[in-house]
């Protein structure tokens, strides 16, 4: 995978376009966070991301980015921006109006045909709303 397709799946990311989204994943991808738990294949990261678009727009940044052969470390910069509340956010709750700010790593291993196969999540910062002034995420 290259860095131009790699940002296009950031794009379609942020636009919560999961029929495009799904096709960057391996049949068997898995999706680990830094609390433990893992999301299991492409229905798997869906389902947990689907309730949590619906209620949060969701806006990733790339900061930094390194592409190999078969891996791709990412450093992002993420707003989450609530439109509900929503008690059930990963973390804490949210309240409609609330924006919450983070910088995260990422690391994607890729399969034989680029897709995604195992993509570990870690989170760096919380950022306040001073972070970045005069930056809005879009």
């Amino acid at each position: 995978m290259d860095e131009a397709t790699f940002r296009t799946y950031i794009g379609h990311f942020n636009r919560a376009e999961y029929d495009e989204l799904v096709r960057y994943f391996a049949d068997d991808v898995a999706l680990s966070f830094p609390d433990g738990r893992t999301l299991e294949g492409r229905d798997g990261i869906v389902a947990f991301y689907r309730p949590i678009h619906a209620a949060v727009r969701e806006i990733l940044e790339i900061d930094f980015l390194l592409v190999g052969e078969r891996t791709i470390a990412v450093e992002l910069y993420t707003e989450f921006h609530a439109r509900t509340d929503f008690p059930d956010f990963p973390g804490r709750a949210l309240k409609a109006g609330d924006v919450l700010r983070f910088t995260s790593f990422v690391h994607y291993d890729l399969d034989e045909s680029d897709r995604f196969r195992r993509i570990r999540v870690a989170r760096y910062r919380e950022h306040d709303e001073s972070y970045r002034a005069g930056r809005s995420a879009s």
